[in-house]
């Protein structure tokens, strides 16, 4: 760190060394006495020359080149000559004058050029006694004189090596008149290139800053939780007001006509309103560092004086600039001041503006003593301002990337607790506009799976363990019902909720697939089930058994709860029925019971090994409905046991339908006598009893009440 500071300052000693000589080594002239010996300057290699110095001044005299007149005294370019001692007079900010100087040029016969910056307030110029420029209306009263701001360029080809300038100049409406700034001699091409690369550059300034104003606006317009984007938004704007009527007056150019009087009003309220909402900007940006009395201090203050510009005239408001200035520097060192706490406050980006905020300050600082004409360099806060604007790009990318990240990280955190296809259903514009009941309707097959004799199990376990066994099971058992495109609506202790919701083209076949897609997803569940049972038995566990209950309907898809909290979820007939079949396997003895509406859904042939079980009226329902065992994961012997006991039940069910009890227990008792451990057909045979001495409908239609879950 030492050593790059130290060959910092061998750079900066370097440039100041070698700012005043040229590419050849040679001093750069200067004005002496009125005159400037340039015999010896090459053009093509050291540039354009400033024709800075002693000029002759004559004032209150408007002297035509030729006339024989007494000067008044040498007076130093570029500066205004208010308050300036020449000769023996003590010169008015308000009245008129000549400066004339000699040059001596290196060659005769080619085109020359002047760039002449903004005199204040009106002048014209002569080369020899020829009157090549006229810039606004030169006069010895204010009712005669018309002021303007512009900036111009004229070329001359002298006749002799030596030439004489004469410049007439007259301010009749501002504090002070003058020659405010350098006056640089060239080549004709030499200064036409300095022209318009001077113009180029603000044009690229200018655009720069509509350009991060509109993306600053966009911002606060999108998300106007923040206001410091549009703080930012507007003061890249008042700079840019400012911008085109300063530097080289690019508004002038184009339109030359604009009265002297906006222009000026136009270059101060900038500068007085530029402050105050940048001390916005920064105060959103840092509001438990930043002091509010300051940022309404400048923001009054600000304020004020831009109503004084627009109320009154320069010879009466100029006086501001200088307390604004001065305020302005007290403001940055505090800014500053802020800017390096957040920075040891660890605040985002604070390193950045502080780096941006130091380049800005010191081409403010640069700005306010030309004004003054305390140095002679160049207006560079729009550049400063182009920097500093650079800085906070950075910073908002750098924010906005980390916002982006930690969205996407977010989305695929909340993915894993709400499914993006089940968000896209209650949030199509994105988690960030979900709402309140946000809802859809659509044919589903839902599936319900429980742990049998869950309880006893856990009891074997402590809550860590409990826990690890719970997510391992989730995991293979959630793998399946990916693999065939199911959606995981939610585990609730041990049971795992999954909805089938393809996307097709026609609703047929949606349904169809759905089911397919539910019963297959089911068998592979219990076959992977049955290894990880086998894993647990060889730990020292029992045996892990689940029950699979699977309906296909219509159902509501959407959010419920409030405002401060709220869970996705799936509601309906459907969601009843399939948890009721998941609870009825238990009874039952089987491993995945499906309706007869996901049955007949199905392709022939898909299910393999299957065979019906019962006809039934579940709790919170009264249609009945038939329920089907599906047992195409188990050992072909217990296939083959299963679907040659499906003929006892399904008899006995015709007979249950027929009050036939007598035939019904004959049936069933010859079913467990010949597949004792088929505890389905004992289940009807217990049953039969109990039905025989029930009273029943007239109009019964065959079908049972069954219990809760």
């Amino acid at each position: 760190m030492r050593m790059r500071t130290k060959w910092l300052w061998v750079i900066v000693v370097m440039g100041l060394t070698l700012g005043g000589c040229t590419g050849r080594g040679v001093a750069r002239p200067m004005v002496e006495g009125g005159e400037i010996d340039l015999r010896q300057w090459s053009f093509e290699q050291d540039g354009l020359v400033s024709l800075s110095g002693e000029w002759v001044f004559y004032w209150d005299e408007l002297v035509v080149p030729g006339e024989e007149r007494e000067r008044t005294g040498l007076i130093v370019v570029p500066r205004g000559w208010q308050g300036e001692r020449v000769g023996e007079v003590m010169l008015a900010g308000v009245g008129h004058g000549t400066y004339q100087m000699r040059v001596r040029l290196p060659e005769v016969g080619r085109d020359y050029g002047l760039q002449m910056p903004s005199v204040g307030t009106s002048y014209a110029l002569w080369v020899d006694d020829e009157l090549v420029l006229v810039n606004g209306e030169v006069g010895v009263s204010a009712e005669v004189t018309e002021p303007t701001l512009r900036a111009r360029m004229v070329t001359f080809r002298p006749a002799e090596e030596e030439v004489l300038i004469s410049i007439q100049v007259s301010n009749y409406h501002d504090p002070s008149g003058g020659i405010w700034d350098h006056i640089y001699l060239g080549y004709e091409e030499q200064v036409f290139r300095a022209k318009m690369g001077a113009i180029g550059f603000d044009v690229f300034l200018l655009g720069s800053l509509i350009i991060m104003m509109l993306y600053h606006w966009g911002l606060y317009a999108f998300r106007r939780t923040d206001p410091s984007p549009l703080f930012f938004a507007i003061f890249c704007f008042v700079i840019a007001v400012r911008l085109v009527v300063t530097s080289e007056r690019i508004l002038l150019e184009l339109w030359p006509e604009i009265p002297f009087l906006l222009g000026i009003r136009l270059s101060y309220s900038g500068f007085y309103l530029a402050v105050p909402f940048f001390t916005a900007f920064l105060y959103s940006l840092y509001p438990n560092e930043f002091h509010n009395v300051i940022r309404l201090l400048f923001i009054g203050v600000g304020g004020l004086f831009t109503v004084l510009v627009w109320l009154t005239t320069p010879i009466n408001f100029a006086w501001t600039l200088i307390v604004f200035q001065i305020a302005s520097l007290v403001g940055s060192a505090y800014a500053m001041y802020v800017l390096a706490l957040s920075i040891s406050r660890k605040r985002e980006g604070g390193i950045l503006v502080l780096i941006g905020y130091w380049l800005l300050i010191l081409t403010l600082v640069n700005d306010i003593l030309y004004s003054t004409q305390a140095v002679f360099t160049a207006p560079l806060f729009p550049f400063g301002v182009f920097i500093f604007i650079f800085c906070q790009s950075l910073v908002l990318s750098s924010r906005f990337s980390r916002a982006f990240t930690q969205v996407e990280g977010l989305s695929t955190a909340f993915q894993k607790f709400v499914p993006q296809r089940f968000l896209d259903r209650v949030a199509k514009e994105g988690i960030e506009h979900i709402q309140l009941g946000s809802a859809e309707s659509d044919y589903i097959a839902l599936l319900f799976c429980d742990i049998r004799a869950f309880t006893p199990l856990s009891e074997q376990m402590t809550p860590q363990a409990l826990l690890n066994f719970l997510n391992g099971y989730f995991y293979e058992m959630s793998q399946p019902i990916e693999e065939n495109q199911g959606i995981i609506d939610k585990f609730v202790g041990d049971e795992i909720i999954a909805l089938f919701d393809p996307v097709t083209v026609s609703l047929a076949l949606k349904q169809q697939v759905a089911a397919v897609s539910a019963v297959r997803a089911a068998i592979a569940m219990q076959e992977r089930l049955e290894l990880y049972s086998t894993r647990l038995e060889g730990e020292g566990y029992m045996a892990l058994r689940a029950g699979i209950g699977i309906h296909s309907g219509e159902v509501v898809i959407g959010t419920v709860g409030t405002e401060m909290r709220m869970s996705s979820t799936v509601l309906g007939d459907v969601v009843n029925v399939a948890s009721r079949l998941e609870g009825l396997t238990k009874m039952y003895g089987a491993a995945i019971i499906i309706s007869e509406d996901t049955l007949n859904l199905l392709p022939s042939g898909e299910l393999g090994a299957y065979r019906w079980l019962d006809f039934v009226r579940v709790q919170g329902r009264q249609t009945p409905i038939a329920i089907y065992e599906v047992f195409a994961h188990e050992p072909e012997a217990k296939r083959v046991a299963k679907l040659a006991a499906a003929a006892y039940i399904e008899e006995s069910l015709r007979w249950r339908g027929q009050k036939g009890w007598g035939e019904m227990r004959r049936v069933l008792e010859e079913g467990v006598s010949a597949f004792p451990d088929d505890v389905a057909l004992r289940f009807h045979w217990g049953r039969v009893d109990l039905l025989a001495t029930a009273v029943l409908p007239s109009d019964w239609d065959g079908a049972v009440t069954v219990g809760s879950k």
